[in-house]
């Protein structure tokens, strides 16, 4: 994850969001998941198991 790696090269949370375009409250968000998290988080739609039981007919 790119924010992680910003992270740790030493930008400051809200370089961090400037520099994506993204907000700030987002950068932090996604700080305190742990990587494994984000990494399952981010996979692609097409490939998530979707949950059937939350869809009403």
């Amino acid at each position: 994850m790119e924010i992680h790696q910003l992270r740790r090269k030493g930008f400051l949370k809200g370089k961090i969001a400037r520099k994506l375009d993204i907000a700030r409250n987002t950068v932090y968000s996604y700080l305190q998941r742990a990587h494994e998290e984000m990494t399952e988080c981010m996979v692609p739609s097409r490939n998530r198991k979707i949950n059937l039981i939350n869809i009403k007919s």
